[in-house]
């Protein structure tokens, strides 16, 4: 199955326009975000809504990893 995933048509798409997308921002990060924080806003009607998930409550006291 690894394999099949692998090979899948449509997840090598979504990988290589992720890649042109970050690729346009020299991997910029906050840059990244700031693109696609626009993208919803203009965009987000067509956007589908993220799932709620519940954090639990030790998860989201975590320090951040350095």
């Amino acid at each position: 199955m690894k394999d099949e995933v692998l090979n899948d048509p449509v997840l090598e798409e979504i990988w290589a326009t992720r890649e042109r997308i970050a690729s346009r921002f020299d991997y910029d990060f906050a840059r990244l975000c700031e693109y696609y924080m626009e993208f919803q806003q203009q965009f987000g009607d067509r956007l589908v809504p993220a799932p709620d998930v519940h954090v639990p409550e030790a998860a989201s006291r975590r320090k951040p990893a350095a």
